[in-house]
């Protein structure tokens, strides 16, 4: 009997070197409160993409964990709201989480953001 174990890393690169996204993915590093059950902290994005996000935290959190998020944006009283899932974990550096829920003006928000944004895809 086979057992298929979760990848807890980033996505694998295809053979050419690049990376199977769905999603363009930007240099992000706006603030983040990420709220887990009763528990809240505030983190820092890397990255952001229309499907998720990186965020920088010293530890991990289990893989399918519900996450909360507030994320910060260059104005400061304003945030985008979405909830997600950790998809991997990189020990000690941060983790990845796919958007499971976001309403449409909060995903057109994260669009926008990409569209305007001069960081090149990474």
């Amino acid at each position: 009997m086979f057992f298929l174990k979760r990848n807890s890393k980033k996505p694998q690169s295809q053979s050419d070197g690049t990376q199977r996204r769905k999603h363009k993915r930007i240099l992000y590093t706006y603030p983040v409160d990420m709220i887990v059950g009763e528990n809240r902290s505030q983190r820092s994005a890397r990255t952001l993409s229309a499907g998720g996000l990186y965020l920088a935290a010293p530890f991990e959190l289990p893989l399918d964990t519900v996450v909360h998020l507030r994320i910060g944006t260059e104005n400061r009283y304003r945030f985008i709201e979405a909830y997600g899932i950790v998809v991997y974990n990189e020990s000690g550096q941060g983790m990845g989480i796919k958007f499971v829920r976001i309403s449409p003006e909060d995903r057109k928000k994260v669009q926008a953001i990409i569209e305007k944004s001069w960081s090149q895809e990474v």
